[in-house]
């Protein structure tokens, strides 16, 4: 037996001891609700690989298992009872992934974490967690760190900024404030930040000149994002969700050359994107973006108008426009390129005027609803252009 699925029943609240004659197994996962401890001799399983378990009564976990020395992937899920994680798991070193979520009680990970050298993918989500390892900087081949649900940790360790290999980073829900030299972080691809109360992104954020995909959601309500933004050469998808203070972006949006996505969604105080980006409309110089396949506005009330010149966007394919009622009329020369309630809107015209040709009786009565259905607003600005998001993310990657 290679792989072993194990859902216990009610009534079970152990594992057999005989589970170590397993000999061979390479996958095991174990879910329960009534698990209330699982057995050392799981530390027999010489060939497991990966070991998943989700089991919300079980408090900790056998030592044995640190002498697992294949073991390649910990994932512990809804475990909200657990208590310690053992010192034995830095012995674990082939393992590239760990996952942590769900524990209502768990106050700290184990210093020793910081010696699996091999870890690519840490994933943390603990509610009781005051902080993380301060020598996380030795997982030097970590590519993916994702904490999320972690309101008790309020900074993030110094030796962040070490880990070299570190590809994408993902905050949420979380109090920590980013380092000032988030810039050393010279391989990061992908940022995404989550309900963290910040008003500014650190200073050196430009110095991230691998940086394809930049996403913030709802922020501290006094944030903008900086003029600094251009500077991010590589960046290809903007992402902004529930920034309901936001109310303009810098002009130096318009220099992003590669922008491939713009995304705004829930930006109710937004007014526009500037005149290189300029408030209460999209600027007219946004053709510049030469790149750029997609724009979504969802939910931004306060946006009136278009410019004309997204249409000399070479690359833009699509508009979708929603829940956006300042919107109620666009340029001629974009509105092939509308889709969502705007380009339904386009449709019915059409399909009116068919009949209105077809029943020469029923012109005024046609003309009538055509006219009651110009009052709908216009919502999501989108390009098809493969995001490569959220590959990941988790798993990431992307998003």
């Amino acid at each position: 037996l290679k792989e072993l699925c194990f859902d216990c029943p009610p009534g079970i609240t152990a594992l057999p001891a005989s589970v170590s004659h397993l000999a061979g197994l390479v996958r095991l996962s174990i879910t329960s609700d009534h698990l209330l401890h699982l057995p050392e001799e799981l530390g027999a399983l010489h060939a497991l690989e990966s070991f998943c378990l989700l089991a919300p009564l079980v408090a900790s976990l056998p030592s044995s298992l640190g002498d697992r020395s294949n073991l390649r992937k910990l994932e512990l899920e809804e475990c909200s009872a657990l208590a310690s994680v053992p010192e034995s798991i830095g012995r674990l070193l082939k393992l590239t992934q760990f996952k942590a979520c769900g524990s209502d009680v768990l106050p700290s990970l184990p210093a020793t974490l910081c010696h699996c050298t091999s870890l690519e993918i840490l994933e943390i989500s603990l509610a009781s967690l005051a902080r993380l390892p301060e020598e996380i900087g030795q997982l030097q081949g970590l590519r993916l760190l994702k904490i999320w649900f972690c309101p008790e940790v309020e900074e993030l360790p110094a030796s962040i900024t070490r880990l070299s290999s570190l590809e994408r980073l993902s905050l949420a829900l979380c109090s920590v404030q980013l380092p000032e030299d988030l810039g050393d972080l010279s391989n990061l691809t992908s940022l995404d930040l989550d309900t963290i109360n910040l008003s500014r992104l650190p200073s050196v954020l430009p110095q991230l000149s691998r940086l394809r995909r930049l996403e913030i959601s709802r922020f501290n309500p006094r944030f903008a994002l900086p003029e600094t933004v251009n500077l991010l050469s590589a960046l290809e998808h903007l992402v902004l969700l529930g920034l309901r203070s936001l109310q303009s972006l810098p002009g130096s949006i318009g220099q992003l050359q590669r922008l491939q996505t713009l995304k705004l969604e829930g930006c109710a105080s937004l007014r526009g994107l500037p005149e290189s980006l300029r408030l209460s409309f999209l600027p007219q110089d946004m053709h510049r973006l030469t790149s750029l396949q997609k724009i979504t506005l969802t939910g931004c009330p306060a946006i009136r108008q278009l410019p004309a010149s997204l249409a000399r966007c070479p690359s833009l394919v699509r508009i979708c426009i929603f829940s956006c009622p300042g919107l109620t009329d666009l340029p001629e020369e974009i509105r092939h390129l509308v889709e969502g309630e705007e380009g339904e809107e386009d449709e019915e015209d059409e399909e009116g005027e068919e009949g209105e040709e077809g029943e020469e009786g029923e012109e005024g009565e046609e003309e009538g609803e055509e006219e009651g259905e110009d009052d709908r607003s216009v919502g999501e600005v989108e390009g098809d252009k493969s995001d490569g998001e959220h590959d990941d993310d988790g798993s990431e990657e992307d998003e």
